[in-house]
Order: C-alpha cells, then sequence, then structure tokens
C-alpha cells in the first residue's frame, strides 16, 4: 500500500475537500483507496461518509469505514454520541490516535491511501512525516496571498522530510457564473509557489457549492457528473502516474490514456481499460 500527503500548512483552504475528491477520482479508476482523516482537532471526513459502513472492531483490531468502495477512517466515527471535544485533545494522545489509525485499522487491499493532514507544521503532522513512508505529498493551497505564507512552510516541512511533492493544487480559485470565472481571491498563490519551489502546477480548481452534499447521497456518487470532478479525474492520473512510473517502487502500476480513458497494467496483468 502506498501512502499519499495531502498538506496544507494551514486550515480553511479545502484541504478535506481535495482528499475526498481525489479518493472518489481514484476509486473512480479502479485505484482501491484509503483515506486517514488525520485532523484530530477538527475529524470531518466521518460526516460526509456517515451513510457508509461504519469501523468495527474485528480479529484485535479495527475494520476501516467503508463508503462506496472507500476504505477511511476519522475520530469523528467515535464522537458521533459523545460531548467530548477533539479540539482538547493534547498532543501525545492525538499522536496515539494516529498511530491507531495506522496500525491497528485493518485496510485489506487498499492499494493508495491518502491522509488528510491537519493544519500547521506542529507535533502531530511532524510525526505522521516521520511515521510514515509517504509516496509523495500534494499541497492544497488558496490563491490568497495571505494563504501562500502558511502553505510555504507546509512545503518546506515535506521538503525537508525528503518526500517528493508531487504537486499544488489551487483549491476554491474561482466562482464559474454562466462561463464567466470570477476570482475569489485577490493573488495566484498556487503558481507563485509552484515556481519558487520548481514544482508541477496541478491546476486551478473553481468553487462548487454543495458538491460535497450532493456526494453524500449515494445514488449520485458514481453518476454525478461536473467540470471539477473531470478536472479532478484528470488530477489523480497525473498523481498516479508519478506515484507508480517509478522504478524505486516494486510491483508498479503504469498508467496511460489512450482514446480519452485511463488503461492500467498492474505487473504481469494484462492491460485494463477504465472509462472511469
Amino acid at each position: 500500500m502506498k501512502y499519499l500527503a495531502v498538506i496544507a500548512g494551514k486550515g480553511g483552504v479545502g484541504k478535506t475537500t481535495i482528499s475526498l475528491l481525489l479518493s472518489r477520482a481514484f476509486q473512480r479508476n479502479k485505484i482501491k483507496v484509503g483515506l486517514i482523516d488525520a485532523d484530530i482537532y477538527g475529524p470531518s471526513v466521518a460526516n460526509y461518509f456517515i451513510k457508509g459502513e461504519w469501523p468495527k472492531e474485528i480479529n484485535g483490531g479495527i475494520s476501516a469505514a467503508n463508503y462506496e468502495e472507500i476504505k477511511n477512517i476519522s475520530l469523528g466515527y467515535f464522537q458521533q454520541n459523545s460531548k467530548k471535544i477533539s479540539h482538547l485533545v493534547r498532543a501525545p494522545i492525538a499522536n496515539a490516535i494516529i498511530e491507531s489509525f495506522l496500525h491497528e485499522v485493518i485496510w485489506d487491499d487498499v492499494d493508495l491511501c491518502l491522509v488528510d493532514f491537519p493544519p500547521g507544521t506542529g507535533d502531530v503532522p511532524l510525526t505522521l512525516m516521520q511515521s510514515v513512508p509517504f509516496a509523495g505529498a500534494v499541497i492544497v493551497t488558496t490563491a490568497d496571498e495571505m494563504a501562500k505564507w502558511d502553505v510555504e512552510k507546509g512545503i518546506e516541512m515535506v521538503l525537508s522530510m525528503q518526500v517528493p511533492v508531487l504537486g499544488i493544487i489551487e483549491n476554491k480559485s474561482y466562482l464559474d457564473v454562466e462561463g464567466r470565472k470570477i476570482p475569489l481571491y485577490v493573488g495566484s498563490a498556487g503558481k507563485d509557489l509552484s515556481e519558487k519551489f520548481s514544482l508541477d502546477f496541478l491546476g486551478r480548481l473553481p468553487c462548487e457549492p454543495g458538491i460535497l452534499e450532493k456526494l453524500q447521497e449515494k445514488n449520485q456518487w458514481h453518476a454525478l457528473q461536473s467540470p471539477l470532478l473531470d478536472q479532478m479525474g484528470e488530477i489523480a492520473v497525473e498523481i498516479s502516474r508519478k506515484i507508480w512510473d517509478n522504478p524505486t517502487f516494486d510491483s508498479q502500476l503504469q498508467f496511460a490514456i489512450e482514446g480519452g480513458n485511463l488503461k492500467v497494467a498492474n505487473g504481469d496483468r494484462p492491460i485494463k481499460e477504465f472509462t472511469g
């Protein structure tokens, strides 16, 4: 199983949204995907996957929750009927919870596990970076100049831990009103940071109100279409290539696009075509 970090270095840029949408994009491309909600102080993944199968104790461990074939775990599942306030958890306890998610949760045959990082560059993010052999990290920012300062610290943390940055996503960049792109922030932080650190710029994403709420409805998970979801699919393919088309990894998945469709070859198995 490969691990992919989704990092911002700050809150409010839509890091969890990107994690959820990327998970959907990978799953639609027939990659068996998992998602760890590592934001112990503000777990929100469970709020979107609550209609799926919840985690259970099994064989001395915990089975991952399952929503539309996306395995996931979040502290939010264990706080639904609790008055405990997660943001009062001390760092050692938060780190212990993360260790439990990593080593006690049964992920079965997941190919790629996304880790939705908490904001900042403090103790919990550093522990994660030291505990997990990440294949790479995706950086999330908005276009706002104020966001750029904090996101830059997140990039520096990742690079200092010798984890490859696979690219930068600029989220909530504009609102599409009848074909007219209206900027939501002053600045171009995503592009600026990619140039400063010589990183790939994976694109500017629109703000699409209500998209996650629509994906909460199980019957819309596969059927829902939008330009944002199409763009996320393209980004997922690009990330997949960078993770598996790499000579340092064994049993590589090989990715290619032919005729608009994603084709995958896994080891000695024949190429299979997926239309998403």
